[in-house]
């Protein structure tokens, strides 16, 4: 069973933020635009998140007609240091494997940071299921599994916050949580793998969660759960499937789990093992321009970030693909016609992540506090909630998918922090006067693409999706239709098992 782990989004499209290039980061209110006097003192760094230079390249038909003869050979290439790729490299880690990937640091959208002790994440913050697989794996990599204390949602509505199970949504919740817990035992629960989805599972694919939801639940509920679909399912309530939405949703008749940093824990722990089972066999800051079947083998083409005209080829036997879809077609050369259609149908979101650092705390809520008639941002959650230290300050990690993808593209590629930043702090005092001349910082992390958009008839189509293909095998998250961290694992998981079988 898979839930929401896996990041949230934010929707700053229709804001009318300033476009412009960022400068230093320092917020200067009398000369940057969009700036506002009274946080003079706040600090932009630099951002984090996608490195979209080396991909635009590719995407935009860098020359790749004279191919250099390949200057290593090994049994394995893994393209992606995701929790896919990772997953997979732990369970081939006694293999003869090189992982190849494109960021500095491993672990795809479960990354951390850190401010005065306090471990945030920059993506994706908790996992659900711990059944087989995955709280095995998890044991096995030392990770000890806490329930999140309640509350752990929040809403804001009518003017003040309440935890979900009271207030005026609390009626609805509570119906909604029994309803979804006897779908929890059938065996017509909405799951993954989607491959072993039974038939009645597999209706729930062809309506929207909303038509599932709409005559039985009140509005303001519906609205709690729209913020939720955008913040975890990369899309409104009206565009998510049912069978997404209930799988992910799901969460509430259960316990969910975090670790302090959120989920860049599991990633963390996985490189661990990974090292210790043999050195030097991740290159980080790489990125991959093709991958070519041979005969006999698979030739992978890639170059450093760092000099990218100066191209390098692996020779492996076989290739796991841990990359997203939309990526995925563009490098694997000779894909059949009917499967680049499928590849080509799936829909990505774009998203901002603010982590809002304080000297001291500012707000005692929720883990998970939401804002559903936010234009700005879908929820933030408290960074610290899960850690048992007793740290000075506070870190508000705040969640906000564009709900037009494709400007929230242009406006992450231009790259404005300022104007991003300006509008979130508006919005945020909005609902919760903080103390604002307690905020330091505000660290930015921009995600372009990643977030699949599990919209209706998407798992239906991905089922027909052959991910063997040849001497390459497909695995992400985005082969079980919902970007969470257990279709992740699962992905990793099914392609080792598949690569060891040949």
């Amino acid at each position: 069973m898979n839930r929401r782990d896996f990041l949230k989004w934010m929707g700053l499209a229709g804001l009318g933020l300033t476009a412009g290039l960022a400068g230093s980061g320092c917020w200067k209110p009398k000369t940057e635009p969009g700036a506002k006097g009274a946080f003079a003192h706040v600090q932009l760094p630099e951002w984090t998140g996608d490195s979209f230079g080396p991909m635009h390249r590719i995407r935009d038909g860098m020359a790749l007609e004279t191919l250099p003869k390949p200057s290593r050979t090994v049994e394995v290439a893994i393209i992606g240091g995701g929790l896919t790729g990772l997953t997979a490299a732990h369970q081939l880690r006694d293999s003869d494997f090189l992982l190849l990937e494109r960021e500095a640091q491993l672990g795809g959208n479960a990354k951390s940071g850190d401010y005065q002790g306090i471990q945030y994440a920059l993506g994706s913050a908790y996992l659900v299921d711990v059944e087989e697989p995955y709280g095995p794996l998890y044991e096995s990599l030392g990770l000890t599994l806490q329930p999140i204390r309640e509350p752990t949602d929040n809403a804001y509505l009518m003017g003040r916050w309440n935890p979900l199970n009271q207030g005026p949504v609390q009626q609805g919740f509570e119906k909604l949580r029994k309803h979804l817990a006897q779908l929890l035992q059938s065996q017509d629960f909405p799951g993954v793998p989607i491959e072993l989805a039974s038939t009645e599972a597999l209706k729930l694919d062809k309506i929207s969660f909303y038509d599932y939801l709409k005559t039985d639940y009140p509005p303001d509920l519906l609205h709690c759960i729209d913020a939720y679909c955008y913040s975890a399912l990369g899309g409104s309530i009206r565009e998510i499937s049912a069978y997404a939405g209930i799988n992910f949703y799901s969460e509430i008749a259960g316990s969910i789990y975090a670790f302090p940093g959120g989920n860049a824990a599991v990633a963390q722990r996985l490189v661990s093992a990974i090292e210790k089972a043999g050195p030097n066999r991740m290159m980080t800051d790489v990125s991959v321009a093709k991958v070519i079947q041979r005969d006999h083998a698979v030739d992978i083409v890639y170059f450093s970030n760092a000099q990218p005209e100066e191209l390098i080829t692996v020779r492996a036997k076989q290739a796991i693909l841990a990359v997203p879809f939309f990526f995925a077609r563009r490098i694997l050369a000779g894909l059949p016609d009917s499967q680049d259609a499928i590849l080509h149908g799936v829909r990505y979101g774009s998203y901002l992540v603010a982590n809002f650092c304080f000297d001291r705390p500012v707000f005692n809520g929720a883990y998970d506090n939401w804002s559903p008639h936010n234009p700005a941002f879908t929820d933030f959650i408290d960074a610290g909630y899960v850690s048992h230290d007793q740290a000075p300050g506070q870190v508000l990690t705040v969640y906000a998918p564009f709900r037009n993808a494709q400007v929230g593209r242009s406006k992450l590629l231009l790259g404005n922090r300022k104007a991003l930043a300006s509008d979130l702090i508006t919005q945020l005092q909005a609902i919760a006067p903080f103390k604002m001349q307690l905020l330091k910082e505000i660290r930015l992390t921009r995600y372009g693409h990643q977030l699949m958009t599990s919209r209706v008839g998407q798992v239906s189509e991905l089922r027909s999706l052959n991910k063997n293909m040849g001497r390459v095998i497909l695995a992400h998250s985005d082969g079980q239709g919902m970007a969470a961290i257990e279709s992740a694992i699962w992905e990793g998981l099914q392609a080792a098992q598949n690569l060891k079988r040949r």
